[in-house]
């Protein structure tokens, strides 16, 4: 049996846990959800943490390596391009 021996090996503990469900949990979200979709004129992001924006909110769009980061008044989602599966 393991026993804790200070309330900082506890915090440790439980993040240990919940860490690797969070990200269990993204990549089954990611495998049978659509990463990305555009309908009606809003963007969608479809992450524990994404968001949505309407194109016609956005005021600029700035490419980094692997991602495009939309900007509004008051958002910035970002879209993670090497998630998207590529048509050739």
């Amino acid at each position: 049996m393991i026993t804790l021996q200070s309330n900082q090996n506890r915090w440790y503990a439980i993040f240990s846990i919940l860490l690797p469900m969070l990200f269990v949990t993204k990549y089954f979200l990611l495998k049978h959800n659509k990463y990305l979709s555009i309908d009606k004129g809003i963007i969608k992001v479809n992450t524990l943490f994404g968001g949505q924006v309407k194109m016609s909110k956005i005021k600029q769009i700035e490419k980094y390596v692997r991602k495009y980061i939309t900007q509004t008044d008051n958002k910035k989602p970002s879209i993670d391009t090497h998630i998207i599966e590529k048509n050739h």
